[in-house]
């Protein structure tokens, strides 16, 4: 209880720090839709120079405010799929936790990490080829950790959907922005995945590592040209294998609060999955909405400056979907360990078992 307590001291005390200007949330903003953009077009477009562009973004990792630049990679299109492992952990020591937390950061096939309070203490998301590998990927977590985990509930990622940040500029005029995006991002489990070799992967990987890595930089590592990088790079992104380039925040630091609400429908079809969409679509503060195969069928990660704005949210989404919803939950994801969409050592731990057999 007293680790609680410090964790949310140490919460307040960044917010205090942060003193995000217009200029800030509208820098913030553009590396949201786009964190390859040059220093050069982002000064251009909130009318400072380069080095002070330069300057805010270091402050920004400086004050935990940014943990790195991601790229969106449709998973599905080289033949993974996504699940989510939900655990609500029992018996466990603050550090038989910790050991548990460094084995799924290490683990190459885990995508992203969060402790949480609420129904569940601790959720981790993986990709898989099918779904005897997720099967044996978490049962070998679980012959380690297994007898700490008092409930675990298993989700597939049928689709995926994510949304800008648009409460970050909320009083500004998005069509002065000279940059065109797209207005969302969205993949797929697997389907039809494409070949990709030896540099494509390890494209990937780099990208996920750090998506403003210079091609140049790129290349050196690959052992390839400069010239091959950008072509590659360019036939990834127009097969829509990668799908956006992004900033991975420390919500907590940039505004507040990061939940995720798991709404358990009735009688959905695709006609009400369209309406609670466009619900979402248009509401600021929600960054990402998988829809799942499991015990319940959404999930809505909001950023959100307070609990109440999120009470708000769900009073009002209850109201207009009274009668469809089943019943939800909330999860408060107050640390987030790992977000990396991509690591070449599974493709190699893959390619290793399969020569083995």
């Amino acid at each position: 209880m007293k680790n609680e307590y410090f964790i949310y001291f140490i919460r307040f005390i960044l917010n205090m720090l942060k003193d995000l200007d217009s200029q800030d949330k509208l820098l913030l903003y553009l590396l949201d839709r786009n964190s390859k953009l040059p220093l050069s077009s982002l000064a251009k477009q909130i009318k400072l120079s380069r080095e002070s562009v330069l300057y805010r973004l270091n402050g920004y990792f400086r004050k935990g405010i940014i943990r790195n630049y991601l790229p969106v990679i449709d998973m599905g299109k080289i033949g993974y799929t996504h699940y989510k492992v939900f655990i609500k952990l029992s018996n466990i020591t603050f550090d038989e936790e910790q050991n548990f937390l460094k084995h799924l950061i290490e683990n190459s096939n885990v995508t992203w990490v969060g402790s949480c309070d609420g129904i569940y203490n601790l959720i981790f998301a993986l990709r898989a080829k099918s779904s005897l590998d997720a099967s044996t990927i978490v049962d070998k977590i679980n012959e380690k950790y297994g007898k700490y985990i008092k409930q675990q509930d298993i989700t597939t990622i049928v689709n995926a959907t994510h949304y800008y940040r648009d409460y970050l500029i909320k009083d500004f005029d998005k069509t002065k922005l000279k940059q065109i995006f797209k207005e969302e991002i969205k993949w797929t489990e697997a389907k039809d995945p494409k070949e990709l070799d030896d540099v494509d992967y390890g494209i990937l990987d780099l990208l996920s590592r750090n998506v403003r890595t210079p091609s140049t930089e790129i290349a050196t590592k690959l052992k390839v040209s400069p010239d091959t990088i950008i072509l590659r790079i360019k036939r990834l992104e127009k097969q829509k294998i990668l799908q956006h380039y992004t900033i991975w925040p420390n919500v907590n630091n940039l505004i507040g609060n990061y939940y995720k609400v798991l709404v358990n429908f009735k009688n959905i079809n695709l006609d009400l999955e369209k309406r609670v969409l466009n619900f979402c679509r248009l509401h600021p503060n929600i960054v990402y909405v998988p829809k799942v195969f499991g015990p319940w069928q959404y999930e809505f990660d909001f950023d959100v400056e307070s609990p109440d704005q999120l009470r708000e949210f769900m009073r009002d989404f209850s109201n207009k979907f009274e009668e469809n919803i089943l019943e939800y939950n909330a999860l408060n994801i107050y640390q987030e360990y790992k977000y990396r969409f991509f690591d070449i050592g599974a493709v190699k731990e893959k390619k290793e078992k399969k020569n083995r057999d």
